[in-house]
């Protein structure tokens, strides 16, 4: 097929999807953002520092700038620092112990039948925290990391300058919610009531992004997650503005992450280390895989063929897959689908260390994969659901 033909078959594709039954129409709903933490072991941070509240300085220009489409953090920051309020953090999780010993009379029992494919680790939620909207904002992202999940807001109107800014996230507010607390204690710092709970308000460093303090409340939920919210504009750095943004945040309840595909495959021994969903249009929904074995499997999900990375439609071959049309790059394994009108779904494997050695097990996994998705625009299922 030479390229005229490529681009002319792309171009019949996309008008068939567009002119396709409004009902197929598979607009995935926006939905978590957050902040990466290194290792397998998923905890929050052993201490957490607020600075008591006072008058904002610009600092030194941070080394590294925070995107919506890529954490820029490596890993969390066991410590925020400055003086003031310490929430000091247990770890929950006890030492494994054998199981003891079977002294009976051994049984013959009829061996159950592996499972064909094993279950994905979630070491990333695949669910997002549940939340109200604040009056006055709008929820701009959703994104999961390891140990913690976290929303950026924009406030509607507020056109004030960010403190510390130096281009990188353009949102106002971020509320961050930390996974896998059971115990921890407060001290110092300012108390204030937060319908009958005890907050605390002070300044901390925005998660992945060093060298500006913001003002930020802490509060323990019910079921020992701490949740952060931080104002980054005068208009929602105030007290009353925090404290709106807190009533609003449900962070023992889960609403689902809604993904327009459904895998049967995954790379043995694979995990969930990042989702991302915009509700800007801005950039791509992101689900990503580990795998010792084939890297990464990066899944978007986008409006556009140029919203998947690595895509090259003049170097790509159509299929079908459960009836949609799809381009696969083999040499770079790298496959898109256009799943309904405004709705593409692409899936990129990068090889461990770089994303220019793709290897035969990573063609390997994209033919499996896409033998095995089914496709849901027309009714989005949960991201919990949708990966094996």
């Amino acid at each position: 097929m030479t390229p005229n033909q490529t681009r002319d078959t792309f171009e019949d594709d996309l008008r068939a999807m567009l002119r396709a039954r409004a009902e197929d129409v598979g607009a995935v709903p926006a939905s978590t953002f957050a902040f990466e933490r290194g290792g397998d072991e998923q905890h929050a941070p052993d201490v957490v520092t607020l600075a008591p509240r006072r008058e904002r300085h610009r600092a030194a220009r941070r080394t590294a700038n925070r995107s919506p489409l890529l954490a820029a953090a490596a890993a969390v920051v066991a410590v925020l620092t400055a003086a003031g309020i310490v929430v000091a953090v247990h770890d929950s999780n006890g030492e494994r112990t054998a199981p003891p010993a079977h002294t009976g009379t051994p049984t013959t029992t009829t061996p159950r039948p592996a499972p064909a494919v094993d279950r994905v680790t979630r070491s990333a939620s695949l669910t997002w925290f549940a939340m109200d909207t604040p009056s006055g904002y709008t929820v701009a992202s959703r994104e999961s990391r390891p140990g913690y999940r976290s929303v950026a807001l924009r406030k509607k109107g507020d056109d004030g300058t960010i403190a510390g800014d130096n281009g990188g996230s353009p949102y106002q507010t971020y509320v961050t919610v930390w996974d896998h607390l059971a115990s921890g204690t407060v001290t110092g710092g300012r108390k204030v009531d937060l319908d009958g709970r005890t907050a605390y308000l002070g300044d901390v460093e925005l998660q992945g992004e060093g060298g500006h303090e913001y003002p930020t409340l802490a509060f323990r939920s019910p079921r020992g997650r701490w949740v952060l919210v931080q104002g980054r504009t005068s208009a929602t750095s105030t007290d009353a503005q925090l404290l709106a943004v807190a009533r609003a945040v449900r962070p023992d309840e889960t609403a689902p992450f809604p993904v327009p595909f459904r895998l049967s495959y995954a790379p043995p021994g694979s995990r969930v280390t990042e989702t991302y969903a915009d509700a800007t249009g801005d950039y791509p929904t992101r689900l990503v895989l580990e795998s010792r074995q084939t890297g990464s499997v990066v899944i978007f999900v986008g409006e556009k063929l140029d919203d998947v990375d690595g895509f090259d439609r003049y170097a790509s071959v159509r299929r079908t897959v459960d009836g949609k049309p799809t381009y696969v790059v083999s040499r770079y394994a790298v496959a898109a689908t256009l799943v309904g009108p405004r709705t593409v779904v692409g899936f990129q494997l990068a090889a461990p260390g770089s994303s220019d050695e793709i290897t035969r097990a990573q063609r390997t996994a994209l033919d499996r994969i896409l033998a095995g998705v089914t496709w849901h625009a027309a009714q989005p299922v949960a991201a919990e659901q949708a990966v094996p």
